[in-house]
């Protein structure tokens, strides 16, 4: 699976999400799979650098409060992913 299949399925379970909470499992989860899946860092960096980019994207392109919502929270908690993991390294 590339990159942008991975970036696309996370997004498509964003978009489920009832919940932050449940968004933030989402995230978390992408992140727990990549790593043990023995993805070195560079690659879970880059695959979060390309979610943060297509949820930004998809925030310009949508009207519906809701979804902005839950793609503003997203983006929270992948800058916070983003931070930790850099900090971690």
């Amino acid at each position: 699976m590339t990159i942008n299949e991975y970036v696309s399925i996370i997004i498509k379970q964003i978009q489920m999400a009832k919940d932050d909470v449940e968004i933030e499992e989402v995230i978390q989860i992408a992140i727990s799979n990549m790593t043990a899946k023995k993805i070195n860092g560079f690659l879970v960096q880059r695959c979060m650098d390309k979610l943060k980019t297509a949820i930004e994207e998809l925030m310009a392109l949508t009207h519906k409060d809701d979804l902005r919502g839950r793609y503003q929270f997203a983006l929270k908690i992948i800058q916070s992913k983003i931070v930790r993991q850099v900090i971690e390294d």
